[in-house]
């Protein structure tokens, strides 16, 4: 699965929880990644970076976003409404 970050920081961090849970076998971390998006009606770029998380086909029936909301910082869990 491909998720990203907001730095290489926030991204080491969510990989360590994500393999001390057992939830990911690997992860690997592409950085300085460009992406574009639309926010509020805009077009935005900004840098992150990729995470490469290699998972059991469990793992995703429990829901990404579940263990999303459990990682990710408080700015991306209300994007995701945790």
């Amino acid at each position: 699965m491909f998720v990203t970050a907001s730095s290489q920081e926030e991204a080491r961090r969510i990989a360590g929880a994500l393999l001390e849970k057992r939830l990911a076998a690997c992860v690997n971390l592409v950085p300085q990644v460009q992406s574009v998006y639309m926010w509020e009606g805009r077009v935005e770029t900004s840098q992150e970076v990729i995470m490469m998380i290699k998972v059991r086909y469990t793992v995703l029936l429990l829901g990404w976003n579940h263990i999303a909301c459990l990682l990710y910082t408080s700015d991306a869990a209300d994007d995701m409404q945790c």
